[in-house]
């Protein structure tokens, strides 16, 4: 999970939200907000990595996270966006290695660092496409 800073230029990790029973997303993402400071009421819009098969189609796992999405916008009354995730991993990868951090903090970190590269892409594409 990644949020944006007030400017909606920069993305930062604030964890990951693993495979939970979706009836307790809402309650696990308000937790993680409430952590850092974040209430509800101050989110504008949730972006959800969206993941297609490598021809843009869809898989299994965008019924998932088409679920997910509605489950939060259902939840928290904003809008929910999909963006497309496919090499997220690999650039989340590319950036860890960059940064020098060992192949066992990789493995602990890469699914944040891939968040952050999913709302990054996001908000890059908004700016210069507004």
């Amino acid at each position: 999970m990644s949020v944006s800073d007030n400017t909606q230029t920069i993305a930062k990790s604030l964890g990951f939200i693993y495979a939970i029973p979706q009836s307790k997303i809402i309650e696990r993402l308000s937790y993680l907000l409430s952590n850092s400071n974040i209430r509800n009421d101050e989110l504008r819009e949730v972006v959800i990595g969206n993941p297609l098969n490598m021809n843009g189609t869809e898989s299994e796992s965008t019924k998932k996270a088409k679920g997910i999405a509605d489950i939060i916008r259902d939840g928290l009354k904003i809008p929910v966006t999909l963006w497309d995730e496919r090499l997220s991993t690999r650039v989340a990868e590319s950036v860890l290695i960059e940064a020098g951090l060992s192949r066992k903090k990789r493995k602990t970190i890469i699914d944040a660092q891939a968040a952050v590269v999913i709302l990054q892409s996001y908000l890059d594409y908004r700016k210069h496409n507004q």
